[in-house]
């Protein structure tokens, strides 16, 4: 489920009804409306029926709920073209591969398999909730170029149909979710850079950009899941480091790196 941005989730409070004897979270007994849990990673709730049989859900609450796309490192609506050897860890979802194949730590899903029509259903749903405003405010404008900087956990709306343009070396400094949202283009130059510093880790933290399309530059180190409705192109030896290429549109690639979250 995605909260609105800045949401407290280390104390929430589940509403749910249940035919079993009864549901719970490790040993502890659930009551509804009452029992508080801390869902900075996710909750399995375990449901045990007359006959002791089990089941569990996992519940995950988010700053931007991935959906069915989470297990994606490249997502394409329609092909990926790929130059060269391009490594992907993660699932790759695509109508077909023009050129070399990427080697996949993962599943290789295409059209008419159900984990890639559902991922490409709910793409659309994941950008419109990351569009959201009521989820996520802008929380500070940026016009036009990101240059070199320190930031903090929050919304970052690019006010302007500018691409993103220049050398962007970010250093991002606490832990929490990272959004950049822009309905122009993410084009950072060659030898862009975005790290973690300060409390930020792999860990605690989560990095999303939402542009219209993509266009890396080469050779450029990245963070983050790519959103976007339009094509999103890497340039040839790009690293995406914890992330996710996830396009409506085209994905295009060369020689590669890609590790999902």
């Amino acid at each position: 489920m995605t909260v609105p941005f800045g949401t407290d989730v280390t104390n929430l409070v589940a509403t749910f009804t249940s035919t079993g004897v009864n549901v719970k979270v490790g040993a502890a007994v659930q009551t509804s409306t009452a029992t508080a849990n801390n869902f900075s990673s996710p909750v399995t709730y375990t449901v045990t029926a007359a006959d002791t049989s089990t089941v569990d859900y996992i519940v995950t609450v988010a700053g931007l709920n991935l959906r069915r796309t989470a297990s994606f490192a490249v997502l394409a609506g329609s092909s990926i073209t790929n130059a060269g050897v391009t490594t992907v860890t993660g699932d790759v979802g695509a109508t077909g591969v023009t050129g070399a194949a990427p080697a996949v730590t993962g599943n290789y899903y295409t059209t008419g398999s159900t984990a890639y029509a559902n991922a490409i259903a709910d793409l659309p749903l994941v950008i419109s909730d990351a569009n959201n405003t009521g989820y996520f405010p802008c929380g500070a404008s940026i016009s036009g170029a990101i240059g070199t900087q320190s930031m903090a956990p929050g919304v970052y709306c690019i006010t302007s149909d500018a691409a993103i343009t220049g050398v962007v070396n970010l250093t991002l400094n606490a832990a929490g979710v990272y959004i950049f949202r822009t309905i122009g283009a993410l084009t950072p130059a060659a030898t862009s850079t975005v790290v973690f510093g300060g409390t930020a880790t792999d860990a605690n933290s989560s990095v999303f950009w939402v542009v219209g399309s993509a266009s890396l530059g080469t050779p450029a180190v990245w963070m983050g899941t790519i959103l976007s409705g339009g094509a999103i192109t890497l340039g040839n030896n790009d690293t995406l480091v914890k992330g996710r290429v996830l396009s409506s549109a085209a994905v295009t690639l060369s020689n590669n790196t890609i590790t999902i979250p």
